[in-house]
């Protein structure tokens, strides 16, 4: 039997590509214009290979629209803490960063589930 604490906690985020980050004309804050928003969900165990290799596979590979025969698409992996701003995004590059983000997830949420915006670039 699972208790409380061993069990998988899945996680749903929201994965955004093809846009761009621009300042409001307004005030000057940042927003995210364009480009595609989908849902993802995975589980407290998924790894950084695991995340980048479903990514391109599916959402990158499909709002790519350069007519290199590459399989491999480049991409940077950035995520936005609840009540920050767009200009500090925080940056996935090892299963280290991975393991905070979901540690993170898991502070904030308190185990029950919870979304969390996910954006990325192509290089």
């Amino acid at each position: 039997m699972d208790s409380p604490h061993h069990r998988t906690t899945t996680f749903r985020l929201m994965v955004s590509t093809g846009g761009h980050i621009l300042p409001r004309p307004h005030d000057k804050s940042l927003r995210y214009v364009g480009g595609e928003t989908r849902m993802l969900t995975l589980d407290r165990h998924t790894t950084l290979s695991d995340l980048t290799t479903r990514l391109s596979k599916t959402i990158i590979k499909k709002s790519c629209t350069s007519s290199s025969t590459s399989s491999s698409v480049q991409f940077a992996l950035k995520y936005q803490l609840p009540n920050e701003e767009l200009d500090s995004l925080i940056s996935v590059t090892t299963d280290e960063d991975m393991e905070n983000m979901i540690d993170e997830c898991e502070r904030l949420s308190s185990g029950t589930s919870v979304n969390r915006k996910i954006g990325f670039s192509t290089r």
